[in-house]
């Protein structure tokens, strides 16, 4: 299962933090909020949206159809 985090600021993006996903969009250490090992991207934007309700997908990392902004 991925490894998530949600951007604390900004446009909360969430991102897939394995390292699989090679992601270089990740926000900085102080700026992550663990949502943590999750089974899909779908549950991953469900988590963070219960925390940021304008939480969006990172475009590089998450599926496309999460990305609006």
């Amino acid at each position: 299962m991925p490894n998530y985090c949600v951007n604390t600021g900004g446009d909360h993006e969430v991102h897939n933090i394995d390292p699989s996903a090679a992601c270089g969009h990740l926000p900085s250490m102080i700026n992550r909020k663990a949502l943590g090992w999750l089974i899909n991207d779908d549950s991953a934007m469900k988590a963070a949206r219960a925390i940021y309700s304008n939480a969006d997908g990172c475009y590089y990392c998450i599926d496309k159809k999460y990305h609006k902004r």
